[in-house]
């Protein structure tokens, strides 16, 4: 229903906010549909002044940033105490190692094995010829023990991701420099599936990935990461001062937007976030520093005196809104019946023109016609972008996993990297789908590596399935092409010339007979 115009304020004396906010004076007003107008202005998905880089040039920055980062090092050095010692020839590794490495944890997003270790499998039901080829089975695992993001002697000890968090940082940098300049913006939490034990890991009802890190992400409606921080409890090295005004939850916004560069700061940026982040103060604040903002709020953030009808207030029927307006510092707040009550603030988007949406209705078996305020959608339209990411990377998300408590923000962070390559190049190249991106890094990589010459060791038995060995059917002699380096029955030494043709075994002319017989 359409708002009623007061002339005059309903309430002009200071409100009593939220503990986490200061006390400011809130004038309500009720504000016709003339009255409402859309500020700012549309950008294009890509700024073209920007200068444009190739499809995968974010990933490729990202590995030349670990191989200068740990190849002058190699690994971490082992303890004394430590009585495994890394063979020579792997103490310092190049650019194309860790390619290599990169790719076979692609890989295995789309791949998935048991055990890691069937990659090298010699049976055909599961061994990956290209990874056995490029890097042979004991460097990867050695690589993967050893594996370091920072430097152990020189860790900040109040931060709690110190480990990880060059890597991110830098990360953070090549996001931002490559963002397809989109001016709204989305702020929401992102779980990273963890199971041990870590003073980061939290646990989440009712969410698809209940136990693991919080990572805080600002995305672009289409999904790409802009940047982002793991939750630790408390912000580290950061302005405090932002805590005080809008909250723990509030100041997230506040402490990733310094993050992004001027280039992106420069433009009219529309923040959107649900209920978790929302105050009246952060809108406000928002609102003074030139940026537009819009979210869900809960009741409890809402002064007592606003005239606002309550939720209760609110039942019947179904699309019937109540608008509310703050002309002092331009804040709209509306409630809107849906299946539930929705409470939005906005400093920037209208209620009207109404839209006119599709809902069942269970009363009348079919689909009715509701109206919904404007905001309502344009919030609907632009909220969904970090979800949109979480789903692009657990569509093949990397299955390798390590023995280190940041081994999950590391692979998670890979998938991010290359989910915002695939969309680059989705929006300067063509649609080509996020597997096929994905196997194209990861036959690529591989193949940067020199093929190994020799692939394995000489086996010590020879697999034939027993239904095959014993049938007594179709088994013959036939030449080898050499001699053979064992008879394939375990009891026998001697290198035979000839083998089965059924079996593709060598076996010697004694012993023919008894490899074919069960024994009893």
């Amino acid at each position: 229903m359409p708002p009623t115009v007061l002339d005059s304020p309903v309430h002009t004396a200071t409100m009593k906010l939220p503990t986490f906010a200061s006390s400011e004076t809130f004038a309500w007003f009720q504000r016709s549909e003339a009255q409402f107008r859309i500020k700012g202005v549309t950008l294009s998905k890509r700024n073209q002044t920007m200068s444009s880089q190739p499809p995968g040039a974010i990933f490729t920055i990202a590995a030349s940033s670990l191989n200068n980062r740990w190849g002058t090092k190699g690994f971490a050095r082992p303890q004394e105490n430590d009585e495994y010692r890394l063979p020579v020839q792997t103490a310092l590794l190049g650019k194309r190692t860790y390619l290599v490495l990169f790719g076979i944890l692609i890989l295995s997003g789309y791949h998935t094995l048991p055990s890691r270790r069937l990659y090298w499998s010699l049976d055909a039901d599961v061994g990956v010829e290209l990874i056995a080829k490029a890097i042979s089975r004991d460097t990867f695992e050695e690589i993967l023990r050893f594996l370091p993001c920072t430097d152990n002697q020189a860790l900040y000890k109040d931060d709690k991701l110190a480990k990880i968090r060059p890597l991110m940082n830098h990360l953070n940098t090549k996001f931002a420099m490559a963002y397809p300049m989109d001016q709204h913006i989305t702020l929401d939490e992102a779980m990273i599936e963890y199971f041990g034990r870590h003073g980061c890991k939290q646990c989440i009802r009712n969410k698809p990935v209940r136990f693991g890190f919080k990572s805080w992400c600002l995305n672009s409606p289409i999904g790409y990461l802009a940047t982002f921080d793991v939750c630790q409890g408390t912000a580290v090295g950061l302005n405090h001062h932002y805590e005080e005004r809008f909250g723990k939850d509030g100041d997230t916004l506040m402490i990733l937007f310094e993050k992004l560069p001027s280039h992106i700061k420069d433009i009219p940026v529309r923040f959107y976030f649900d209920n978790y982040f929302a105050s009246l103060p952060l809108v406000n604040h928002q609102q003074k520093i030139n940026y537009e903002a819009t979210g869900t709020i809960r009741d409890n953030r809402i002064p007592k005196t606003c005239p606002i009808n309550s939720t209760n207030e609110i039942k019947v029927p179904r699309g019937d809104t109540d608008v509310v307006v703050d002309n002092i510092h331009k804040i709209l707040l509306v409630r809107w019946k849906d299946n539930a009550v929705v409470s939005v603030v906005s400093n920037i988007s209208p209620v009207y023109p109404l839209e006119i949406v599709s809902r069942w209705s269970a009363k009348d078996k079919k689909k009715i016609s509701v109206s919904r305020p404007y905001l309502i959608g344009d919030y609907n339209r632009h909220m969904g972008g970090t979800d949109r990411m979480d789903q692009n990377i657990n569509c093949y998300r990397i299955s390798i996993s390590m023995k280190k408590w940041w081994c999950p923000i590391f692979s998670w962070v890979i998938d991010a990297t290359i989910q915002n390559c695939w969309l680059l190049h989705r929006v300067e190249e063509s649609n080509l789908p996020l597997l096929s991106f994905k196997r194209y890094i990861a036959r690529t990589y591989p193949q940067q590596a020199e093929p190994r010459v020799g692939i394995g060791r000489p086996r010590q038995s020879f697999r034939v399935i027993p239904d095959v060995r014993y049938n007594n059917i179709g088994h013959l002699f036939e030449p080898l092409e050499k001699q053979a380096w064992k008879c394939a029955l375990s009891s026998c030494k001697s290198r035979p010339l000839q083998g089965c043709m059924k079996c593709g075994v060598p076996s010697c002319v004694e012993c023919f007979v008894k490899y074919h017989r069960r024994a009893l």
